[in-house]
């Protein structure tokens, strides 16, 4: 039986044979890789180090090569390997719609300005109806001037949150009596 791991120049090599084996490909495969660039020791002798290096199968991060350094079949596998990336990314996100993870923004805008609107309307008619509530109590100008200052305090905090601000409301006058 032939020997399937030597040392050759200070390196661990697998024979053929055990490549075949270790990476599950086939002798035409290894053919293959050889054109392709990948590192070998003497006819029938890989290095295995180096080999797992080329593949991409090694765990040194910082050793990893510019383009500049890369073969070109290396930069075809470095960007087909990426546009795959990006294409899973893209299935994911068709998907995560479908599923109604997303609302289109013209649905929420729409649905958003309806909304708004009907608070306007519902805080606007506020003053009157506290205006309105109170009459029996009070004197009819003072709940025309409650009713008139409830509604510009409403007005001022619409306009300024429509604006992007936050509406403070101004400091309590104090009666003197």
């Amino acid at each position: 039986m032939r020997e399937r791991t030597a040392e050759i120049d200070g390196k661990l090599c697998l024979s053929s044979a055990a490549m075949e084996e270790v990476f599950g490909v086939t002798r035409a495969a290894l053919g293959k890789w050889v054109k392709q660039g990948c590192p070998k020791s003497k006819p029938g002798w890989w290095p295995l180090g180096e080999v797992i290096a080329w593949r991409g199968l090694g765990s040194k991060g910082s050793t990893k090569k510019s383009d500049d350094e890369l073969s070109d079949f290396e930069l075809k596998l470095k960007y087909e390997a990426e546009w795959k990336r990006l294409q899973a990314e893209q299935l994911d996100l068709k998907n995560a719609i479908a599923r109604g993870d997303y609302i289109a923004a013209v649905d929420i805008v729409k649905e958003l300005t309806t909304y708004f609107v009907y608070l306007k309307k519902s805080l606007q008619s506020l003053s009157k109806k506290i205006a309105t509530d109170i009459s029996p109590f009070v004197d009819p100008p003072t709940a025309r001037r409650i009713e008139r200052e409830l509604a510009e305090m409403i007005t001022t905090a619409l306009e300024t949150m429509s604006a992007g601000g936050v509406y403070t409301a101004p400091k309590r006058r104090v009666v003197k009596g």
